[in-house]
């Protein structure tokens, strides 16, 4: 489309020209090399497409064994080996996971600190326990026998029962 020097403005000259067509068996192969490529291109899409697909469900599997030996109870293994960390390339797959390798290192230390705590109850509780244990044993077996003694055993019987109580009235 031109616009010739006219002085009526608004004025469009339309031309035509032919056009050299290509040859058919250029044509042809133009076409068909499109078509190859594009077939090549589904083919390489469908393979990357299995090898990501495979990846995930492997990890998503993964993430299910992890979880299922969490709530056994099982935390000694832990949720990464060396390797098999490096075969997962997904931020959230491996978010995820890092975030089950926190819990069982959470659940781990909180175990521990439960044994702690138990040891140290255990410990404490058993110390009046013994104390009480001695002395009326002293006692049934006539090792003490002096009335003031005897009275001073009774004395201290009591409070050692009374810290006993306290202290699981404490706990």
């Amino acid at each position: 489309i031109t616009s010739p020097n006219i002085e009526r403005k608004g004025t469009v000259l339309v031309t035509r020209t032919l056009r050299k067509e290509k040859p058919f068996f250029v044509r042809n192969i133009l076409q068909l090399s499109v078509l190859v490529l594009f077939i090549v291109l589904i083919i390489a899409a469908l393979i990357l497409i299995y090898f990501i697909s495979k990846n995930i469900s492997a990890s998503i599997v993964k993430i299910e064994k992890v979880s299922q030996e969490l709530s056994e109870g099982n935390l000694e293994k832990p949720v990464f080996s060396g390797s098999k960390r490096e075969l997962l390339h997904f931020n959230e797959i491996t978010s995820i996971l890092d975030c089950l390798e926190k819990m069982r290192l959470s659940l781990l230390e909180g175990q521990e600190r439960k044994n702690k705590f138990l040891m140290g109850i255990s410990h404490d509780l058993r110390t009046p326990v013994s104390i009480i244990k001695g002395y009326i044993e002293a006692l049934k077996d006539g090792v003490i026998n002096d009335v003031e003694e005897i009275k001073e055993t009774l004395s201290l019987v009591t409070v050692k029962t009374n810290q006993l109580e306290s202290m699981i009235d404490t706990l």
